[in-house]
């Protein structure tokens, strides 16, 4: 069972909680009041907040499998992603992983995960101020 951020309303879900504020912060209160999974939903769709590299390396790496990606999710950033490793799945990400195999060696990947939560809170803040 993995919990749920707070009761969601009908149809909207925690959409309001996330629209409201700064949605990294609700992220972060979520994870520290009901741990590293914690389970949101929005507009019908059920999400799952995953705040630990052993959990993620689970679902991105080792499990992928198991694990389908939600198109329309990612159709909202399609003009940013494009067609690549972040939206592919099966074939086409197996193929395109293989082609960026030697970019992903654990020397360079050490520091992206500080880099990333780096860009996303100076992202926040920005959002913050409009």
């Amino acid at each position: 069972h993995i919990p749920c951020g707070e009761p969601p309303l009908p149809i909207l879900g925690h959409a309001l909680t996330l629209m409201k504020g700064n949605v990294f912060r609700t992220f972060m209160d979520w994870s520290r009041k009901h741990g590293d999974l914690v389970r949101f939903h929005a507009f019908g769709t059920v999400y799952i907040l995953c705040n630990n590299t052993t959990d993620a390396k689970r679902v991105l790496g080792t499990n992928m499998n198991s694990y389908k990606k939600d198109p329309s999710t990612y159709s909202v950033f399609s003009c940013l992603l494009g067609n690549g490793l972040i939206t592919s799945e099966g074939e086409r990400w197996h193929a395109i992983r293989r082609k960026l195999a030697p970019v992903f060696k654990l020397e360079i990947l050490s520091d992206v995960g500080s880099a990333a939560a780096m860009v996303t809170r100076l992202l926040f803040q920005e959002l913050d101020k409009a």
